[in-house]
């Protein structure tokens, strides 16, 4: 029990100190150019102003978010306690980096998704930030404790596709799940794409929403525009399956993705976060 007290204590102080001073690590950061240009490709292909965003979009805050899932290093009652320094350590510096909200979910058996998989929605306003945390090799350290496997956060950036309700839609709601569809598109062709999935969400919004699914939020990948994500909040578990197995819901899909999306059902936890 004194070892894992002294890691915790020392994942802490580790992650504290690599995200105290953002701007300070930003700024020594090698590639500043491709960076601005990632931001630039994420804001033309996916994103738009904020300002230009529709009504249906949600807070305007979340600009970009990072998804973090993976298999814990251990049982969650054994890594809770870990992560919990390493973000209770880490929050001031995130905060100060544009990291507006971090949650964490853990899965469940739902569509098959891993029991207990790890999943954090980081949500950001400033990419730059995010970037310079996430690259800092005492973060990869402090964080990798937590896996069994190498995990990393992968950056997204708010589209203006069709949706409703936003990530907060239920917090209300004790406890709530996410659900998790990655995909990469079929085609380049954004607006194609768009114009499929917007047919697809605004056909099926009704069902969803009487069924429990109060926000429907979507993303594309900041350094892979084709790389889709989109988050489903719900208010109750009990019609999940049936909404995402529902051969009507499968066939409005059709041509959006490469291959099959991979959806994942989490359930919100009481570990650190903000």
């Amino acid at each position: 029990m004194r070892h894992k007290k002294t890691n915790v204590l020392w994942l802490a102080a580790l992650l504290a100190a690599c995200t105290s001073t953002p701007a300070a690590t930003d700024a020594a950061m090698p590639g500043d150019a491709a960076i601005a240009d990632d931001a630039a490709m994420a804001d033309d292909a996916a994103t738009g102003d904020d300002a230009a965003m529709g009504d249906d979009a949600g807070p305007a805050a979340e600009t970009y978010i990072a998804i973090t899932i993976g298999t814990l290093a251990g049982t969650p009652t054994e890594i809770q306690p870990m992560h919990d320094a390493v973000a209770g350590g880490g929050e001031a510096g995130a905060r100060g980096a544009g990291n507006i909200h971090h949650e964490v979910f853990l899965g469940t058996t739902l569509l098959g998704t891993q029991m207990d998989q790890f999943l954090a929605t980081d949500r950001w306003t400033n990419l730059d930030g995010a970037r310079a945390v996430y690259s800092n090799p005492d973060f990869i350290a402090a964080f990798s404790t937590l896996f069994a496997a190498p995990t990393a956060p992968v950056l997204y950036a708010r589209t203006d596709w069709h949706q409703w309700g936003d990530l907060d839609a239920a917090d209300a709601s004790t406890p709530r799940w996410f659900a998790v569809v990655q995909g990469t598109l079929a085609s380049m062709d954004l607006a194609a794409m768009q114009t499929l999935h917007d047919a697809a969400a605004s056909g099926g919004e009704s069902a969803a929403t009487g069924a429990g699914d109060v926000g429907h939020v979507v993303f594309l990948g900041v350094d892979d525009p084709s790389a889709f994500l989109a988050i489903d909040v719900w208010t109750s578990a009990d019609a999940i399956e049936a909404v995402y197995t529902n051969p009507d819901f499968q066939a409005g899909l059709a041509g959006l993705f490469s291959a099959p999306p991979t959806i994942g059902i989490y359930e919100s936890t009481t570990w650190h976060q903000w």
